[in-house]
């Protein structure tokens, strides 16, 4: 019983705020629409179907908003009242749209919003690798590791369509245990050495220019690396030595000096080497090298 009695008060008191002020309705809306507007639209000369008798009543701002609305909308374009009648002042006609507009957003305001179902939202891949690296450090290719996001509209961030299959729900599992580990250092170095070798031959090098070479390579463990070059071919004997550089991603992590070797092999190309240590962090980078001096 108290409920009901609480849920009536509080409706009446919400009905009673959002009714319009008779005397001001009467003091700024009724003089335009009374001497102007329903000379031509009333119940006998309805012009364009529209009989604005009714209008005069303060309560048709809650009833009848959607025919309010549109009479802003001739207000507001001069197109009524039209030039051929005698217009009210402009102060007239500014101080009703204001009054209107402002009797509308106060009845707004007071509107329960209905924000609609709020559906849980998880995080598609991108989002998952930014949240990672952002919280905790960590570099993890969701893209790599989870199944596709579902698609909707074109898009695959709309928490409705994104959908939690068992397989997921199994990789999540695993990832959780993979980025915890590597965000608190608990898991040890591999007991072998990691190899990867890049090559013109085995098609995972691009060729940018004539002096420079680049690759991508994911670093699985953030260590330091011993990085091998091989430089194919010979100089003149008294050419000299050329800068040689290693880039991460854009910056340049090591300079030096390189000499390749003149040969006196008849059958065999000529070969130099070179090598670096470099502390490169996990994650993927691309790498390039070459000759810029």
């Amino acid at each position: 019983m108290r409920i009901l009695v609480g849920l009536v008060t509080l409706l009446a008191l919400n009905a009673h705020a959002q009714k319009t002020d008779p005397s001001a309705f009467t003091r700024v809306v009724k003089p335009v629409l009374g001497t102007t507007c329903t000379l031509c639209h009333n119940e006998k000369a309805a012009s364009g179907g529209l009989n604005l008798r009714p209008y005069l009543q303060p309560q048709s701002l809650v009833d009848n908003r959607e025919g309010w609305e549109k009479v802003l909308r001739k207000i507001r374009s001069g197109e009524m009242p039209p030039k051929d009648v005698e217009r009210p002042a402009q102060e007239q006609i500014d101080a009703l749209t204001k009054f209107v507009e402002s009797e509308f957003e106060r009845a707004d305001r007071r509107t329960p919003q209905d924000p609609g179902r709020v559906v849980a939202h998880r995080l598609n891949r991108s989002e998952y690798s930014n949240t990672v690296r952002d919280l905790l450090g960590v570099e993890f290719r969701a893209d790599k590791k989870f199944p596709t996001d579902d698609l909707g509209y074109g898009f695959d961030n709309i928490g409705s369509v994104l959908s939690i299959s068992p397989v997921l729900m199994e990789r999540y599992l695993s990832a959780a245990e993979l980025i915890a580990s590597r965000a608190l250092g608990a898991d040890p170095l591999p007991a072998k050495p990691i190899v990867s070798e890049y090559m013109g031959r085995n098609k995972n090098i691009r060729r940018i220019d004539v002096n420079t070479v680049e690759c991508t390579h994911t670093v699985e463990w953030g260590a330091e690396y011993d990085i091998r070059f091989g430089f194919p071919g010979e100089r003149p004997a008294d050419a000299k030595a050329v800068e040689f550089g290693f880039w991460m991603d854009g910056k340049l992590l090591k300079s030096m000096p390189v000499e390749t070797k003149p040969s006196g092999l008849v059958y065999f190309d000529p070969f130099s080497d070179a090598a670096i240590r470099l502390y490169l962090p996990q994650g993927d980078h691309v790498f390039r090298a070459g000759f810029y001096q």
